[in-house]
């Protein structure tokens, strides 16, 4: 693990409605951890999502 990287928590009812790439994508479009949870849920709910969607991003710390 190296400072900056950013990991996303998720459950299946993200996954099933949102490729890979795409989440990837959105990932490293957004800085904040919210806007980038947000932007993921929205994403998925275009789709005809069928069951709960839950994340968590997190970015680990910068050296100070």
């Amino acid at each position: 693990i190296e400072p900056g990287d950013r990991f996303i928590l998720c459950s299946d009812g993200l996954t099933r409605m949102v490729p890979d790439d795409v989440m990837a994508l959105i990932a490293a479009s957004e800085d904040d951890a919210d806007a980038i949870c947000s932007a993921l849920v929205a994403q998925a709910m275009t789709g005809e999502a069928s069951d709960n969607i839950t994340v968590v991003a997190v970015t680990t710390a910068m050296p100070v």
